[in-house]
């Protein structure tokens, strides 16, 4: 039993407790590590936002809510207009900026409940929750505006970069994974084709 009492315990209880006790720090060592391992295979080492896996099991949950509760369920796929230019002119390591550039405009400009991940190379996706396709469009003119304005300064000389958007919405243009990301897809490459520097929704 316990005691709180001074010299309770003889030398095998202490060693006894001393065994249980490194025990008990290895597991909470050890759980404290896969933790951190599961974070990084989740998040984007550049941008330190989510990766494309931690972009699937949160799309894949939120899908779940959005059928078990009858909500709605947005989804953004923004793409650099930008990125090809920046690199062949300016180096890869400018590139870079631009992409870590993206990703804090992202994050300034949606709100808390939203899931912001970079999907693949300048592709990036935000999950908005409870929010309609009207909704969504609004939040992505504003993300649409606020990279315009926002020039990336290379050697004390603002280059002005633009991106396009696509959003689609549960259960309208699909209720799975796969069907909206295929979806999302369409709409930004419509996006491009009609100018670049806009948002375009699915249909």
């Amino acid at each position: 039993t316990q005691s709180y009492l001074l010299n309770t315990y003889g030398e095998e209880e202490r060693e006894l407790l001393a065994i249980i006790a490194s025990s008990a720090g290895t597991a909470l060592e050890n759980a404290r590590l896969y933790q951190a391992a599961r974070e990084m295979s989740l998040t984007d080492v550049l941008t330190g936002l989510g990766n494309y896996r931690f972009f699937c099991e949160a799309m894949e949950r939120e899908i779940e809510r959005a059928k078990r509760h009858k909500t709605a369920l947005s989804l953004l796929m923004l793409d650099s207009d930008s990125l090809k230019h920046i690199n062949d002119r300016y180096g890869h390591a400018n590139g870079d900026r631009h992409l870590v550039e993206l990703a804090a405009a992202i994050s300034s400009v949606i709100r808390k409940s939203d899931i912001p991940a970079r999907y693949a190379g300048d592709e990036f996706m935000v999950i908005l929750p409870n929010t309609t396709m009207k909704e969504g469009l609004a939040l992505a003119e504003r993300l649409r505006a606020k990279i315009e304005e926002s020039a990336l300064v290379i050697d004390g000389v603002p280059v002005t970069t633009t991106i396009s958007i696509g959003i689609t919405s549960f259960p309208e243009f699909g209720t799975t994974l796969d069907e909206l990301v295929s979806s999302v897809d369409a709409a930004m490459y419509t996006a491009k084709r009609h100018g670049k520097n806009r948002v375009a929704m699915a249909s």
